[in-house]
């Protein structure tokens, strides 16, 4: 194993291939190569190369006194005798000017002839530090003869002409550029500076985008030949449905290899996509910091985020005084610049970068679920656009074991409808090979095909995919007036209604695409359950008051006498009175805390605090007592405000009865909700009988928002 200029290196044999395609091991073996010193210097052709063109041996700002002898005696042999020359250390003539002559004898530094001893080690360091001292300027290669080298002399008494001026780097690349080089265009890039690597990249971008072609967005497994089906990853689990996989080079350029099978049929235009993600990514650094920004709150969070994409300090510089933007904006530009590597690793960022020039947004599917692998990612926030297309790759497995360190490309098994038709009307069924609803695409089955009769659609207005109206949640009638956007994770559009809460097409994106529910998704069906519980004594409490869990809210922070007044306050906001939450002998309480959902029902005749927890164990007992604590603080200034001081005597007893576990980390929101609705219809009793799973009850859910649509 060997870092060759940046791109890993491996032979060996076939049964070490799955260690050494192991992405946490190449990451290991990066990193300590790029910890290490002073780099290895290759015997080889680029050794015979520069034997007549020496250029010394920069040691400034290496700390001499943490290397090895090893390290000494080799950068030593370097600066004297770079061209290996034969006896050349039993000629004095050869000895430079700036050797210490009166403490270190001249000799090699590696072996002595006659029964002489090598150079210690403080003997190595007295001569590299008056090198270091003299910079070296007063050294030349020898040559053969032992003598310095001598001008050529000359015929002519004119002055040769001057040599004509070296074109800049942009000029150098824009050249190759034109003459599509890409490979000496990324081989220039890496080599680069920040700064200099910007200067280039800001020039080149224009060209770049002029040379961008045209994606086709009906792409289908009918135009590729059967030999470039990948048949065994085709059949993983996770593939989304009605989707095939095809093969890709496993040579490091996977991913830029799946993105030019996607948008060019072929795998010819790789090297031109990673290209123009390294222009595009340097270009934008700065949009992606501030992005990134928001999300990392502390150095914890930017430093689990720097190790996330790969990033390492520079060697020898500790982090541990860096801010959070310094860090971010380190691991940013690291990988923006390392995208030039030809075969290297291509992480989140890299997939980033090439959405954002390819104008495309991009699903990420997965062998194994992984955080951040399952994630559709968007072109740069600055570029705003309608209607992108829509990409899709999987991270899996190069080998049957290891990590997922290789990107296969991912194509819908047949091509989407062309048909014009309007939303909410009927159109030809019988043709099943251009007429499917898209919604049973992706990692979750979420078409109701099979459960109900279909036979009204609504199609996206942006992307222009057709969906049954069922699938979305938009009622017949509304499908005729509203604005569909079922491509945007963010759309606002109001689905339905009900009791002043709101379900929008951003909120059945989360539910068909598996993610986590939104708090107004959860008030929207806790109201639905609540008017389907045939009057059970129960009082569902907005999801946002467990916001007041924090340890700095006005709840935990305010004394008695401050505190009332602003819980007064807060339930005008809410629209409950505190008589009302007094007499009702059930509270329910939907919290997130942690990024997690969990329920806390108060049971008031059996003076217990049950809390729910679909994800046993994720939490803690601590959180556990700090959710108690929260509740009884809230009931206690409940009861001051509504003058009865009388019902909150006794404590609260608090138990977590055992409920259905979730399999993922994103259906937590939907066990909530089933939990719910479990003790609403039944009580207590029936919380451990739900044979439900978080795939049924997304449908179920999806469902229930189509009936109350309009």
């Amino acid at each position: 194993m060997r870092l060759n200029k940046g791109v890993f290196e491996w032979g060996g044999p076939s049964f070490m291939r799955g260690f050494a395609e192991d992405l946490e091991v190449i990451v290991k073996f990066k990193e300590a190569a790029f910890m290490r010193p002073v780099p290895f210097r290759h015997k080889g052709t680029e050794t015979k190369k520069a034997a007549n063109s020496w250029t010394g041996v920069n040691v400034d700002g290496v700390d001499l006194q943490s290397l090895p002898v090893a390290s000494l005696r080799r950068i030593l042999t370097e600066i004297c005798n770079p061209k290996g020359l034969c006896g050349f250390w039993q000629n004095p003539g050869n000895k430079p000017s700036w050797w210490p002559s009166d403490e270190v004898p001249f000799q090699s530094p590696n072996w002595v002839s006659g029964g002489g001893t090598k150079l210690r080690c403080h003997q190595l360091l007295q001569v590299l530090e008056a090198y270091k001292s003299s910079d070296g300027t007063n050294q030349q290669c020898p040559g053969p003869s032992g003598q310095k080298d001598q001008p050529r002399p000359t015929c002519s008494s004119k002055k040769p002409p001057p040599a004509p001026p070296r074109p800049s780097v942009t000029d150098r690349v824009l050249h190759k550029f034109k003459k599509r080089d890409y490979r000496s265009c990324l081989t220039t890039l890496e080599a680069l500076s920040w700064a200099d690597l910007q200067v280039v990249c800001n020039d080149l971008m224009p060209h770049v985008i002029d040379k961008k072609e045209q994606i086709n967005t009906n792409i289908s497994l009918a135009d590729f030949p059967a030999s470039k089906v990948d048949e065994r990853r085709s059949k993983l689990a996770r593939l989304p449905k009605n989707f095939a996989a095809l093969y890709s080079t496993g040579d490091g350029d996977c991913l830029f290899h799946s993105l030019s099978v996607l948008v060019n049929g072929t795998e010819e235009a790789t090297l031109f996509i990673r290209l123009a993600a390294t222009v595009y990514g340097v270009c934008h650094a700065s949009h992606y910091v501030s992005m990134y920004l928001e999300e990392c709150g502390s150095i914890q969070a930017a430093c689990a985020f720097m190790h996330m994409m790969c990033a390492h300090p520079p060697p020898g510089t500790s982090i541990a005084d860096w801010t959070v933007e310094e860090i971010i904006c380190h691991t940013v530009q690291d990988q923006a610049a390392s995208t030039a590597k030809i075969q290297s690793y291509s992480g989140i960022l890299q997939v980033l970068f090439a959405a954002g020039f390819l104008g495309v947004y991009i699903q990420q599917y997965s062998e194994d679920r992984a955080p951040g692998y399952d994630t559709l990612l968007n072109p740069c926030a600055c570029e705003e656009q309608d209607g992108l297309p829509l990409l899709h790759v999987m991270w899996v497995k190069a080998s049957s074991s290891g990590a997922m360190n290789h990107f296969v490309p991912l194509v819908p098994r047949r091509a989407q409808s062309r048909r014009a038709a309007h939303k909410g009307k009927k159109f030809n069924l019988g043709d099943v090979a251009e007429n499917f609803c898209t919604a049973c695409l992706g990692a979750m089955n979420m078409c109701q095909a099979d459960v109900h009769y279909l036979d009204t659609w609504i199609e996206c207005d942006e992307c222009h995919k057709w969906y049954h109206c069922l699938c979305t949640g938009v009622a017949h009638a509304a499908a005729e007036n509203m604005t569909f956007v079922c491509c945007s994770l963010n759309c606002s559009t109001s689905v339905a209604k009900l009791d002043g809460t709101t379900i929008t097409v951003g909120d059945i994106n989360r539910l068909r695409n598996g993610e986590d529910l939104s708090g107004d998704a959860i008030d929207f069906f806790m109201r639905h359950f609540m008017k389907t519980s045939n009057g059970a004594d129960a009082l569902i409490l907005p999801y946002f008051i467990g916001q007041l869990l924090q340890p700095n809210s006005w709840l935990q922070k305010l004394p008695l006498s401050q505190a009332v007044p602003r819980m007064e306050q807060h339930l005008r906001t809410v629209g409950i009175t505190a008589p009302r939450i007094q007499q009702t002998g059930n509270l329910l309480l939907p919290v997130c805390t942690r990024n997690h959902w969990v329920g806390v029902i108060v049971q008031r005749e059996a003076k217990s605090l049950l809390i729910l927890d679909s994800l046993d164990g994720f939490l803690g007992a601590d959180v556990y007592n700090s959710l108690h604590r929260f509740v009884c603080r809230y009931l206690d200034l409940i009861a001051h405000c509504a003058a009865d001081k009388a019902l909150n005597e006794e404590p609260l007893c608090m138990e977590a009865p055992k409920v259905k576990q979730q399999d993922n980390m994103h259906d937590c929101g939907v066990f909530l909700l089933a939990n719910f609705e479990a003790f609403l219809n039944g009580g207590i009793d029936e919380l451990g009988k739900i044979c439900t799973n978080g795939m049924k009850m997304r449908r179920r859910l999806i469902t229930l928002v189509h009936g109350h649509s309009s």
